[in-house]
């Protein structure tokens, strides 16, 4: 979905930030640069009709061999990951191959730095007792 931009309207600030979702801060800095694209910040999902489920589950395969390949605790996650991210944005790019492979690719890796983070470091979360809380330690 293309975002269009919209022009200010005549009416009071809390019935504008009501009827287009919208933050009374976002309205000021909108006003002032003049216009404002409605409902930019609502992710959307874009699927083919046409989608190869086969081609996208071989092309992920084939990019988990090549450079994931250590990652053999979480194989099938990465996998599912990876044609999830390219089945969500694959109709706004089309389904071949190439966009395929990078669409795979990138859900990979946005899992693995959700799971490792950036640096590869495990992030785990432990109770401590002493303060009451949840710490988040980092671990191999």
């Amino acid at each position: 979905m293309i975002k269009k931009k919209t022009k200010f309207e005549d009416i009071p600030v809390t019935e504008f930030c009501f009827k287009y979702t919208m933050h009374r801060a976002t309205y000021f800095r909108a006003k002032k640069r003049g216009y404002f694209y409605v409902k930019y910040h609502i992710k959307n999902v874009d699927v083919s009709d046409n989608f190869d489920t086969e081609l996208a589950y071989k092309i992920a395969r084939a990019i988990f061999k090549k450079y994931f390949h250590e990652r053999l605790e979480i194989k099938d996650d990465l996998i599912q990951e990876g044609v999830l991210e390219s089945f969500v944005k694959s109709g706004a790019r089309g389904t071949y191959p190439h966009v395929l492979s990078r669409l795979i690719c990138q859900g990979m890796r946005n899992y693995i730095y959700k799971i490792y983070g950036r640096y590869g470091q495990k992030k785990t979360e432990v109770y401590d007792e002493s303060c009451n809380a949840k710490v988040k330690h980092s671990a191999l």
